[in-house]
């Protein structure tokens, strides 16, 4: 028990009293901290101490970036980097002294960013993989399936070489970087293998003597379990066309070499078929065309190629739709069809062929009129243009209604009419040195049919003869009693060129009068019968001397 009294110096205190228990001993430091294996970065790793007499829990005490947790005298960690691990051991009332130990973590390699390798893969061949070199890495670690696959070499190293067997099955090709133990996580990458290994080609047709500067076709008959075909050939020499078929055209820059051709059955080749070529020669000069480059769709024409010192066989090449004649001979006539296209030819010798010469030939055709433009609805006796778009090389060939007159501008794309009094059609046709195209047709509407005509104040309103030469006759029948009725004549331009009647004109009573017309020129001109209310009727007359 412990009592305290307190004491001013002169009087004192009741006494306090604290009832005292007895008090364990604390537990003694908890022992080295053990553990097995390496310490690596990210990976899981047991630590533990011999159990402490009289402690009941143990406090673990992790670095920054440590993880895991215990009360037990065991605890599972992933560490992080190298750092000191501390543990004390605690009987609930006391805690003994803490033990700190230094752990000394190896920096666990990173796993590899990729595989690098053909993942389809063929029987009785060999395969490399390999993936990026890491700076913290002492070593690497593969596998591969078994069995059928055979390692050649290192199995340690950035890269792996194996012998696939025929019994090779489908599976995966692991990778992990190593460091003094620590491994990190691997990567996968997972194998197709095919056993469908094509039958080797059999021989190659060509010519074995070639041309530089020229071009040589090669040939091999299909192989049946093959779905392509893979050539090669002296360096420098260039593919025309053919690559992955059974006929190949090179172009070859080199003297002598090997042509070659392997079979190809998914991502899986043959052995090689191989046929050696040597120089033969210069190659014959590209000869020029002859013929006419802007012919007529369905006209036959003569094209000529011109005369090559060593070359003695020609070959004609022309669009799809045209027909060639003599296809082989320096000359040929050619059937033009009925799109423009390329005429091709080059001459050849036993051995060796120039390239092809090229002529562009744009197919003329009978020219088509675009849509007439211009009034559908017009006034009787006026003046309006029509016209189609210009066609260059091309005449225009125009027809207006039977009482309209074309003024000015047949041949062209664009005609002047003077306006009649009845409906009709306009046409247009054009024609070129292949001849008429299909005609363009315009309806149009004068006077009463497009509505707008002058209101008739006379009934067989005529002039005749038309056209006339020194005189005409006008003649009309009054509908109605017109006061100070008025018979003017005016010219296309709507001048006044003079007067030939005013007075009055009765109802149903004919007027016909005789014009003198010898004073004016060769033209057309208009007469108009008009009354004091404005009303108008007009007729047009041809005067040609």
């Amino acid at each position: 028990m412990v009592e305290v009294t307190a004491v001013n110096g002169v009087c004192w205190s009741n006494k306090l009293t604290l009832a005292i228990t007895t008090v364990n001993p604390a537990p003694v430091q908890p022992g080295i901290i053990s553990y097995s294996g390496n310490l690596c970065s990210g990976k899981s790793t047991t630590f533990s101490v011999s159990v402490v007499g009289g402690a009941s829990t143990y406090n673990w005490v992790l670095p920054s970036g440590w993880s895991g947790s215990s009360t037990t005298n065991s605890i599972s960690v992933t560490p992080s980097s190298a750092d000191t691990l501390r543990i004390s051991a605690s009987n609930g009332s006391c805690t003994s002294p803490v033990r700190k130990q230094f752990m000394n973590i190896i920096p666990t390699p990173t796993e590899p960013s990729s595989i690098s390798g053909v993942n389809n893969i063929c029987v009785n061949n060999t395969s490399t993989f390999t993936i990026p070199r890491q700076s913290n890495a002492s070593s690497y670690v593969w596998t591969y399936p078994s069995p059928g696959y055979t390692p050649i070499g290192s199995t340690t190293d950035t890269f792996l070489t194996v012998n696939v067997a025929s019994s090779a099955l489908n599976g995966n090709i692991t990778a992990a970087a190593n460091k003094s133990g620590c491994l990190s996580t691997t990567k996968t990458l997972a194998l197709n293998v095919n056993s469908n290994i094509p039958n080797m080609p059999g021989s190659i047709t060509g010519s074995a003597g070639v041309c530089i500067g020229s071009t040589h076709e090669f040939s091999i008959t299909p192989v049946s379990n093959a779905s392509s075909y893979l050539w090669s050939y002296p360096n420098g020499w260039s593919v025309v066309s053919g690559q992955n078929t059974t006929r190949i055209v090179l172009s070859p820059s080199a003297a002598t070499g090997t042509v070659s051709v392997k079979a190809i059955s998914g991502f899986c080749s043959s052995q090689p078929s191989n046929f050696a070529v040597n120089y033969a020669g210069d190659p014959p000069e590209a000869p020029k065309i002859i013929g006419d480059s802007t012919p007529c769709v369905n006209s036959t024409i003569g094209f000529e190629a011109s005369y090559v010192l060593n070359g003695n066989i020609y070959e004609w090449k022309a669009p799809t739709g045209w027909t060639i004649n003599q296809p082989s001979n320096r000359t040929t006539n050619i059937l033009i069809g009925s799109q423009s296209g390329a005429i091709q030819v080059k001459v050849s010798n036993a051995f060796c062929s120039s390239k092809y010469t090229t002529m562009n030939v744009v197919a003329k055709t009978p020219p088509t009129p675009s849509a007439i433009a211009g009034e559908s609805f017009v006034k009787s006796f006026t003046i309006r243009d029509y016209s189609v778009q210009n066609i260059q090389g091309t005449s225009f060939f125009w027809e207006v209604p039977s009482d309209w007159v074309l003024l000015s501008g047949n041949y062209s794309n664009k005609i002047s009419v003077l306006t009649g009094a009845s409906d009709g059609t306009i046409r247009v046709s054009a024609n070129n040195e292949c001849g008429n195209g299909t005609e363009v047709t315009k309806p149009v509407y004068s006077g009463v049919a497009a509505g707008i005509e002058e209101t008739k104040i006379a009934q067989n309103f005529l002039c005749y003869p038309q056209p006339a030469n020194n005189s005409f006759t006008l003649s009309f029948v009054a509908n109605r009693d017109l006061e100070d009725g008025k018979i003017v004549l005016f010219d296309l331009l709507g001048q006044q060129i003079n007067t030939i009647y005013t007075g009055k004109l009765s109802r149903g009573n004919t007027y016909e009068n005789s014009i003198d017309a010898s004073y004016l020129p060769e033209g057309v001109y208009l007469l108009q019968l008009s009354d004091r209310n404005n009303n108008k009727q007009t007729i047009k007359i041809i005067i040609h001397h």
